[in-house]
């Protein structure tokens, strides 16, 4: 994947993670202001692919040239993450 289609919003997967129906995946989401940004998970249908429902996943601390950080809760206790955009693999919808 790569910055651009990040930083467009396109949804994604992690490239360890399996490409069977029902994978969750992944897209850059702004705030209600747009002053933040976070990555939401799109928890899909193992029939079809098609969005059952989501969440939030990660809080969003610097996007740079090749990759980004960020952080989450985990029984109350924060974990930093860095990924790079090349381990980042584009999801296509099936439409």
């Amino acid at each position: 994947m790569t910055k651009e289609q990040f930083l467009n919003g396109e949804h994604f997967r992690l490239n360890t993670e399996s490409t069977k129906p029902g994978t969750s995946t992944y897209k850059l989401e702004k705030t209600t202001h747009g002053d933040r940004s976070y990555i939401s998970k799109q928890i899909r249908s193992s029939i079809d692919n098609r969005i059952i429902d989501g969440n939030h996943e990660l809080g969003i601390t610097s996007i740079g040239d090749s990759g980004f950080s960020g952080f989450s809760f985990v029984m109350d206790k924060m974990v930093e993450v860095e990924y790079k955009f090349e381990d980042l693999v584009l999801f296509k919808e099936n439409k």
